[in-house]
């Protein structure tokens, strides 16, 4: 299964397809979507949803949320999680 992280270590559409060309379209070879990601990075996740239906096998779900400004990215390098523009909520929260 391959996990999409978009942005984060550039596991995106383009990866993915790269990823499929190297291993000859292996049936095999699928996503395990997690749209949280997408939010973060500010991706089209319905539209990867269209080009790549086929290959989604597993969805995983979290909450995010990208509240952006003028000094860090949605990962916020070394911020800690309270302070970064981009975060998992339920990570932050420990719900």
């Amino acid at each position: 299964m391959f996990e999409l992280h978009p942005g984060e270590d550039l596991h995106d559409g383009s990866t993915f397809e790269r990823f499929l060309a190297a291993v000859d379209n292996h049936p095999r070879a699928n996503i395990l979507f997690d749209p949280s990601h997408f939010v973060l990075q500010q991706l089209d996740y319905l539209a990867f949803i269209d080009l790549y239906h086929d290959r989604i096998r597993a969805f995983h779900v979290k909450d995010a949320e990208f509240r952006p400004n003028g000094r860090s990215g949605p990962y916020g390098g070394y911020l800690d999680w309270l302070e970064r523009p981009g975060r998992f909520v339920r990570s932050v929260y420990g719900q």
